[in-house]
């Protein structure tokens, strides 16, 4: 009786499992993650069925609040950006099929979306802006001209994503670019591409690329640079020689607008500040699945600000009468005489002792300065046994005036950043607390500001006893240590190199 139990119990418990298994898509994939406001938006291609509901664990907080909306039903889904090269290394024989690709692109335009269109160079040229008007787009393509110049793909594409050019913070439409050219060529002392592939994975925007092969130039290496952006953002890329239709291209991105857009509703223990893995578990009509993004920049959230109780004012002192004056004998009169002397006298012998003690102290100092000026304390021996003058670089680069402290009840540090790569740009700073890194002098203790991949506020160094740690204050290109990424922060040590953006820098702690 009591194995057939446990064999029913068994079977019951694996009927519910099987049930309620959840299982992951492989069609399915996250297309691009929006965390500029309160709660992240995530869109998600290749749903297989209708998505119905769905819930979200970010990092280890359940949010079950999660709205669910088709892109197609949005009333500004879609914004492409078309990044044309139009260089002569886009051989005159596929330009017209180009511009039929660009065309065919904009006449399967839906009602809710919108187009622009850019030319390139060594510098990014805007033609036509975001808009949805037909006529405006195909006047424009069909003027466009090829001309003899170089072309950088990767100092253009990352200026432009970085420049945030498809819309304000808080604008939570789908944002994609189609890159036609004929690979992947940067500048010597441009970007590179690892500082390209950084800044698309943290922005998350998809970018197709429609790749021309030009035999004269062999740029097949370029291609294969231009279609790796593709396959890391999760987009499709295409060879126009191999294409037997040029609706190809048109049909393959026109899929987008089939994307499910989930809006999730942040719980309060997950407004850290910090980055967390977000994992969706969406409700189909034929079953429940499962998509993860990376690490998602979460909201900090702040305390609310309690307003003020108003302050009881006193209540206004009632005037007393004045008390009668009692005339006072004669001998507490001369008594009242003898002591407003005696005080005088004791006021005259402390101002004559203050002026002496000031003297005295001023001649002291006035001998202090003159042994500075004469003797140099670093040149006498260890060995006569004499007190070392403390003597600190960074005493003579204090500029806002204030007291440096050179004697605490620990250890007093010196921090010195070189550069890797030019030696001679050296920054030291005493630390004491924190000292914060970046561009902008205004709000740094150490300021770099010869290269624009560092950010205002980049990153700090913070003094906790005799431990230092490295803190990344959410910078655009990343602080990494020692070649690692400092998701929140790391503790740093002697010899340690710190990347900010290009720039490179030896940290030694004194």
């Amino acid at each position: 009786m009591r194995k057939a139990c446990r064999i029913l119990c068994a079977s019951l418990l694996l009927a519910f499992s099987l049930g309620t298994a959840v299982f992951a898509d492989e069609t399915a994939k996250v297309m691009e993650v929006l965390d500029k406001g309160e709660n992240p938006v995530v869109f998600v291609k290749g749903i297989e069925g209708e998505a119905q509901s769905a819930n979200a664990l970010v990092g280890n907080v359940e949010c079950p609040e999660v709205s669910v909306k088709p892109l197609s039903e949005e009333a500004d889904a879609m914004r492409t950006l078309i990044l044309l090269d139009n260089s002569l290394s886009i051989p005159e024989g596929k330009r017209d099929t180009v511009k039929n690709v660009i065309s065919e692109l904009i006449a399967g335009r839906k009602g809710n979306e919108k187009f622009a269109l850019a030319v390139f160079g060594e510098e990014i040229q805007t033609v036509v802006d975001f808009t949805d008007d037909y006529v405006e787009l195909k006047s424009a393509i069909d003027g466009m001209e090829f001309s003899d110049q170089d072309t950088y793909l990767t100092d253009v594409l990352y200026d432009l994503v970085a420049s945030d050019a498809f819309g304000e913070d808080g604008d939570f439409t789908y944002r994609r670019i189609l890159v036609i050219s004929d690979g992947v060529d940067s500048k010597s002392l441009g970007y590179t591409a690892e500082e390209l592939g950084g800044l698309l994975a943290d922005t998350g925007i998809p970018v197709y690329s429609l790749g021309v092969y030009n035999k004269n130039q062999s740029n097949s290496e370029e291609l294969k640079n231009m279609f790796a952006l593709s396959r890391q953002t999760n987009a499709e890329y295409f060879v126009l020689d191999e294409l037997e239709n040029p609706l190809d291209v048109v049909t393959a991105l026109a899929q987008d607008m089939d994307m499910v857009r989930f809006d999730i509703v942040l719980e309060s223990a997950a407004k850290d500040g910090s980055e967390k893995a977000v994992t969706l578990r969406i409700q189909t009509d034929g079953g429940e699945i499962e998509v993860q993004t990376d690490g998602v920049r979460m909201p900090q959230e702040t305390a609310p600000v309690q307003p003020e109780e108003p302050k009881e004012e006193p209540e206004p002192a009632v005037a007393e009468p004045p008390a009668p004056e009692i005339p006072e004998p004669e001998p507490e009169k001369k008594m009242s005489s003898f002591v407003i002397v005696l005080a005088a006298i004791v006021v005259v012998a402390a101002i004559t002792l203050a002026v002496f003690l000031i003297l005295y102290l001023m001649n002291k100092k006035k001998k202090a300065n003159v042994f500075l000026e004469t003797e140099d304390p670093f040149q006498k021996s260890m060995d006569e046994g004499k007190t070392e003058l403390f003597v600190e670089t960074p005493l003579q680069q204090q500029s806002d005036g204030s007291t440096i402290q050179i004697w605490n009840q620990g250890r007093s540090y010196v921090i010195t950043l070189t550069d890797v790569s030019a030696p001679a740009r050296s920054y030291q700073k005493p630390i004491h607390d924190r000292l914060v890194i970046g561009r902008l002098a205004a709000q740094c203790d150490i300021c770099i500001d010869y290269d624009r991949s560092v950010s205002s506020r980049h990153c700090a160094i913070e003094k906790r006893g005799e431990r230092f740690f490295l803190i990344d204050l959410q910078s655009s290109n990343g602080t990494f240590l020692n070649e690692s990424k400092v998701l929140s922060e790391v503790e740093i040590y002697s010899g340690s190199i710190i990347k900010m953006g290009r720039v490179e820098m030896r940290v030694e702690m004194g």
